[in-house]
């Protein structure tokens, strides 16, 4: 860029919750972004708690592939003005579905974890634009995954494994690509008060077994940073590869 601009993270938007019970409740997410101005559903799902441990969720929620999908929007919650686009930068981040959550507490150790399913249709996605300047479809179906999340102390891990069906439609340049889509994630942070860790990696493979080849896509981030009053000088190194 020939000049310095906050556009591109510019955001806004509005988030809903709505108990009808104690173990029912509603929530909502709209965001508008300076790239697209079009007001977007992130979030439009319904929960019931079976009991303290287990929770359904079923609508529309980010996919659960990286550490900060589930508030990548919030940007006080990181000290990057975005997460990294090396990771967090793929053409589907959201599904229609279901998920089962499960949480529990074992002495100081805190533990997340969640199976889910669903699908997703998206039209024209940015990171399609970096090879084909193009009208352009992407669909991800029968996505299936888990993920996990320990807490104990300063230390939390956490992991995510998905599969899909990945389907890619441009129909000026007569491409109709089908591939078996496998994901899977770490992330190890560490908060020591004053200085913090974080890092994560992940790896996406795509296998076109009717064109018999396949590529994977592996990327990764860690940073240091310490807390200084109100600065946080924050030190971070990200990498993409294909």
């Amino acid at each position: 860029r020939d000049s310095l601009s906050f556009k591109p993270e510019s955001r806004a938007g509005i988030q809903l919750n709505y108990k009808p019970s104690a173990d029912l409740s509603l929530v909502g997410q709209i965001v508008a972004r300076a790239t697209d101005t079009t007001p977007n559903i992130q979030w439009a799902y319904g929960g019931y708690k079976f009991n303290k441990n287990w929770e359904l969720q079923v609508g529309r929620k980010r996919i659960p592939l990286y550490y900060y999908s589930d508030f990548q929007d919030v940007g006080l919650s990181y000290p990057w003005v975005a997460p990294p686009p090396e990771l967090y930068g793929w053409e589907v981040t959201n599904f229609n579905g279901a998920s089962l959550r499960y949480t529990n507490t074992y002495g100081e150790t805190n533990v997340s974890a969640s199976l889910f399913a669903g699908s997703e249709t998206v039209k024209d996605p940015r990171y399609l634009l970096l090879y084909y300047p193009d009208k352009s479809e992407v669909s991800w179906k029968s996505i299936v995954g888990g993920d996990m999340e320990i807490n104990h102390g300063a230390l939390t891990v956490r992991g995510v494994y998905m599969t899909a069906t990945a389907k890619s439609k441009v129909p000026s340049l007569d491409i109709n690509d089908s591939a078996k889509l496998s994901a899977y994630g770490v992330a190890m942070n560490l908060d020591l008060d004053q200085w913090f860790v974080l890092s994560e990696l992940t790896q996406l493979e795509r296998k076109f077994d009717a064109a018999g080849y396949s590529y994977k896509a592996p990327a990764m981030t860690f940073g240091v940073g310490v807390h200084l009053g109100e600065w946080t000088p924050f030190l971070n190194y990200a990498q993409y590869k294909e």
